[in-house]
C-alpha cells in the first residue's frame, strides 16, 4: 500500500475496482493486495515484457478514475507494483 493508508484501504478499494474498465484485466483479491492478470502464462514472457507497462498504467489509470469518482478514497493509498 501506499502514503497514509488506513488499514482496510485495499478493502474499500475492491469492490469499486471490480466495475471500472482496466483493458482486459481480470483483479483477484489477496490478505494484502490485490493483482490484476492478464491471462498470459509463463511460455509468453516475450509477450508480457512487451505490454508490461501499458498493462501497469491501465491499472494505475483504473485505480486513479475510482478514487476521482469515489470521496472515500485517495489514490495516494495504493501503490501499482510489478509482476513478482
Amino acid at each position: 500500500m501506499g502514503y497514509g493508508a488506513p488499514a482496510d484501504a485495499i478493502e474499500s478499494l475492491w469492490p469499486h475496482l471490480q466495475t471500472t474498465g482496466a483493458g482486459d484485466a481480470v483483479f483477484a483479491k489477496g490478505h494484502d493486495e490485490i493483482r490484476a492478470h492478464w491471462g498470459y502464462d509463463h511460455a509468453s514472457r516475450a509477450i508480457r515484457e512487451q505490454v508490461m507497462d501499458r498493462e501497469r498504467r491501465a491499472v494505475l489509470e483504473a485505480v486513479c478514475e475510482v478514487c476521482d469518482r469515489t470521496p472515500e478514497l485517495e489514490s495516494d493509498w495504493y501503490a501499482i507494483g510489478p509482476v513478482d
